[in-house]
């Protein structure tokens, strides 16, 4: 592919993520703006608007840096500097060797000089497991009683869920302000059904134990 049409090539994709940006620019403002919020109310619309309100501002921004500069702007622009990523996060490492063990021009055997380290950051999704309870039960051939372990407490002794799902549900709606239904939603691709109904008795149940 020749320099012209590579260039081309870059600029029709620009130009199509520009118009669907914009798209989605619309869209969201037609939903900040529309009926549908407009029917909320109280906290519920509250918690809408500053979801689109999020929405709204990072279109914008992904939109203002694929649009073209004026000629102050690009004299101004100074070039990104990338941030070192935390160093309190874990670090897992992967050696990627060279392909050779020797040289390909001399035969000679390749000697380490240093190592060339760049980093990354890697999300790592949410997984959701199912806790077993095993308890052996025990009879005691004399008495005719039969012994088995102890439940660990639980907020809700009767609910089909750890408290770490009840903490994630509490904490995703009141600091994250991740509404139920949202939540439904990420529960239900990682192949759970969790129903709204069910969450709001666990943040109910956690405001009256805190």
């Amino acid at each position: 592919m020749s320099e012209n049409a590579e260039k081309e090539r870059e600029l029709l994709e620009k130009s199509r993520r520009i118009q669907l940006l914009e798209e989605m620019l619309k869209l969201v403002r037609q939903q900040r703006f529309g009926k549908k919020c407009e029917s909320l109310a109280g906290m519920q619309r509250f918690l809408f608007e500053e979801d689109v309100d999020t929405d709204i501002a990072e279109i914008s921004a992904h939109l203002d840096s694929l649009l073209p500069r004026t000629g102050d702007e690009e004299k101004t622009a100074t070039p990104p500097v990338r941030k070192p990523l935390p160093s309190h996060l874990p670090r897992a490492e992967k050696v990627i060797p060279p392909a050779e063990e020797r040289c390909p021009d001399c035969d000679e055997p390749l000697h380490f000089i240093r190592d060339e380290v760049s980093e990354k950051l890697e999300y790592i999704p949410a997984q959701v497991v199912v806790r077993r309870y095993i308890r052996p039960q025990y009879s005691c051939p004399c008495c005719q009683k039969v012994f088995s372990g102890k439940m660990p407490a639980h907020i809700l002794p009767k609910s089909a869920v750890e408290p770490s799902v009840i903490a994630q549900v509490v904490i995703s709606k009141y600091t994250d302000h991740l509404p139920l239904y949202r939540q439904q939603h990420i529960f239900a691709r990682m192949g759970v059904e969790l129903p709204v109904s069910t969450m709001a008795d666990m943040v109910g149940v956690a405001g009256a134990a805190l």
